[in-house]
């Protein structure tokens, strides 16, 4: 059949008026025609697609079987019905009789072939009828798509199975890790806080500890008694909630009102270091409180980045343990059960840490949901020893910059002693946690952290864990969050399958850039959610799953045209 300019356009609508998307059509050619679309037609839309298939069967001469096809595909579709009422004759079936000789126009066209009047005659009024084929049954619609979802949840099941044991190796932990210091990076950027006005950082810097040095020779990393003595009288001024020194001392103290101080000043929390294997460890000081004593230990991950809060953990070894880690008998260690950044929270909010049924701590109505090996961006691959939790780092914003060590304000050793901070920021800085450490010029006590360089001191990392928890607590800030194992499962395969159905629904041209867009989408849903709700979501594993699905499926189809073509 040989179509007209009009006749084409009107079969085109036709055609997209009963099959409005692309893999329906390419469904009905593969089981009603035996045709692959995205073999034979090609173009930048749909209705370019259906012009190029429409000129394709009219070359092979069957525009007739695809009319067919369609109507008996969507057999209500009045667009095709009308189309073939009006260009397609089916005269109907008449029985064969025998015309009288030499009476009938043929008989006439037969002792006459070159009378053109009766040629004419004959083509007009006599019509040779063609055998009809079998007809075929309906394809059964519900039965493709059924057909079609089977094949893709089997094949994402078994891709997004595949993923998961990846997952439990270990092998894409550091990627996830890589994607989650991305993410804090990027909420640094663009989301920056301000400083916390609730601490106070006194920082010992390298130079003046060297003149201090000259005074008095002071135990390893501490300060002379003569120094820590003069800093707290003149923090009294300060009326300090609680302070947090962040320097060693195990040992007693040579200043009588510095003894004094530390054994009945209920505000002051002092640090030590559980032992480790290494054997390094510090005792607390002696005349401080087991109560107002906090550890200082950090955890770091294999990459040696600190991204855990350990703020408790339950340090009473047995005498062979004790032996093994080098602790003598009789010696006194740091048995603290608390960081000193928990206890200083706790103090300033006037609370003590509860437990709840399944044993989480809970500050408030704030519940800290301790970190697991196989939970957020891990897999298997650390010590979840004691509680920990993800540490939330921030930027912060500065004069110049924002930086982590922005996280709240910052005087020296110097500054407070020689009264060279103003009476207004005195009054400015009431009722603060004070923290009070040492910088060194060495890389002793920085910390890699998911912010990228430069490193951090640990100083500044303890106001962080601090700010985290008082941000929780009072700001209604949450904590960082993630999903269970099960509905990260689900989060996985549910990309699976959306990458095997883009494949499956859409020509070969339109994949990479609705497979693109998937994955972008994808990258878009896990960042805002961290940005924006402060959700850590697997995106790794998810891409993975898409990607592959989307090949094996691409594969799988491919197969099967060409075995229908041949």
């Amino acid at each position: 059949m040989k179509l007209t300019g009009q006749q084409h356009k009107q079969l085109r609508e036709a055609i997209q008026s009963a099959f409005p998307l692309e893999g329906d059509l390419k469904i009905m050619l593969r089981e009603a025609m035996e045709l692959s679309l995205d073999n034979i037609s090609s173009g930048e839309n749909y209705n370019q697609i259906v012009y190029n298939l429409i000129d394709y069967l009219e070359a092979q001469n069957r525009i007739i079987e695809l009319i067919k096809a369609a109507i008996k595909y969507v057999p209500g579709n009045q667009e095709l019905l009308n189309f073939k009422q009006q260009f397609i004759q089916e005269p109907e079936p008449e029985p064969p009789a025998t015309p009288p000789k030499n009476t009938s126009i043929e008989a006439a066209t037969v002792d006459v072939p070159d009378n053109e009047k009766l040629l004419n005659y004959e083509h007009k009024f006599i019509q040779k009828v063609e055998p009809k084929p079998p007809p075929t049954p309906p394809i059964n619609v519900s039965k493709t798509w059924f057909q079609a979802l089977r094949i893709i949840t089997i094949r994402s099941s078994i891709i997004t199975l595949i993923c998961i044991i990846i997952g439990f190796v270990g092998i894409l932990q550091p990627f996830d890790l890589w994607v989650f210091d991305q993410l804090i990076q990027l909420r640094g950027s663009l989301l920056p806080n301000e400083p916390d006005n609730r601490i106070l950082i006194v920082e010992v810097t390298p130079e003046e500890r060297e003149e201090w040095d000259k005074v008095e020779k002071p135990y390893r990393a501490s300060l002379p008694d003569e120094a820590i003595l003069k800093l707290l009288q003149k923090l009294d001024k300060y009326n300090p909630k609680a302070i947090g020194l962040d320097i060693y001392r195990p040992f007693n103290a040579t200043e009588d009102e510095l003894a004094k101080r530390l054994i009945n000043d209920s505000r002051l929390f002092a640090v030590c270091k559980v032992p480790g294997e290494k054997g390094n460890k510090e005792a607390p000081p002696p005349e401080v409180s087991e109560k107002r004593i906090g550890f200082s230990d950090f955890i770091l991950d294999p990459d040696r980045v600190l991204r855990r809060y350990l703020f408790e953990m339950d340090f009473h070894p047995n005498p062979d343990e004790k032996k093994k880690i080098g602790i003598k008998e009789y010696e006194n260690f740091c048995q603290a059960n608390y960081a000193i950044s928990f206890q200083l929270a706790l103090h300033y909010l006037g609370e003590e840490a509860q437990l709840t049924e399944k044993e989480f701590y809970k500050i408030r109505d704030v519940v800290f949901k301790p970190l697991e090996r196989y939970a957020g961006p891990y897999q298997g691959n650390i010590d979840a020893g004691g509680h920990q939790i993800l540490l939330e780092y921030r930027n912060f914003r500065g004069s110049l910059e924002n930086s982590p060590g922005n996280v709240a304000e910052r005087l020296t050793l110097n500054q407070v002693i020689q009264d060279k901070v103003k009476t207004k920021d005195i009054q400015k800085y009431q009722n603060r946690i004070i923290l009070i450490g040492i910088i060194t010029r060495g890389q002793e006590d920085y910390w890699s952290t998911p912010l990228g360089s430069p490193r951090v001191p640990g100083l500044l990392i303890q106001a962080q864990m601090v700010s985290q928890i008082l941000r929780a607590v009072e700001d209604g800030e949450p904590l960082l969050w993630y999903w269970q194992q099960g509905i990260e499962w689900l989060w996985i395969w549910g990309w699976a399958t959306f990458g095997g159905t883009i494949v499956w629904c859409n020509r070969q041209l339109m994949i990479p850039i609705m497979g693109t867009a998937g994955i972008i989408l994808l990258v878009g849903i896990c960042c805002s959610v961290f940005l924006f709700l402060n959700g850590w979501l697997p995106s790794i594993a998810p891409i993975m799953a898409f990607i592959f699905t989307s090949i094996l499926i691409f594969l799988q189809k491919k197969l099967s045209d060409r075995s229908k073509i041949i």
